[in-house]
Order: C-alpha cells, then sequence, then structure tokens
C-alpha cells in the first residue's frame, strides 16, 4: 500500500503501480506536482530517506508513505504602484 501526504504521485518501475506483486524490487519514484517537493518517505525500507527513489523487496505486503510539503515561495503582496 502507498500512502501519499501532500501533492503528487508515486509510480512504480517506471510506470502505474499494480495491485501486487509476488516477490522481487519494486523501485518507486515519487513526483510532487506544482507547487510542492517531495519530503521524506516513512516505512518500509526507505523509512527516513529524502531521496525521492525508493527500492522494496516485495517478500509480503508493504505499507510505505510518501510525504510532500507546500514549497515555501514568495508571498503574494498585491500590486505595487
Amino acid at each position: 500500500t502507498i500512502l501519499i501526504d501532500g501533492l503528487g504521485q508515486v509510480d512504480c518501475n517506471s510506470g502505474v503501480c499494480e495491485e501486487s506483486y509476488s516477490g522481487g524490487e519494486v523501485t518507486l519514484l515519487a513526483t510532487a506536482f506544482e507547487g510542492y517537493s517531495f519530503t521524506i518517505w516513512t516505512g518500509e525500507s526507505c523509512d527516513g530517506s529524502s531521496d525521492p527513489e525508493c527500492i522494496l523487496e516485495m517478500t509480503e505486503d508493504r505499507t510505505i508513505n510518501a510525504l510532500f510539503s507546500e514549497d515555501a515561495g514568495e508571498e503574494w503582496k498585491g500590486s505595487q504602484k
């Protein structure tokens, strides 16, 4: 199971994540939507990693969370005259 906090997506093995994998490695790639950045993985072997790529060994059901944070951009200050 892949959980997502924030605005972004997670792709598996360069494509859409399948319902289940039996054995082997699965490569997850976290991609943030505009205005957001990938922050960190929580859970499983990638716990605490800020690398958007995570490799899981699928020997059993796994649960991992991808956290995306809103970018700290400039505040809109209205029109300046």
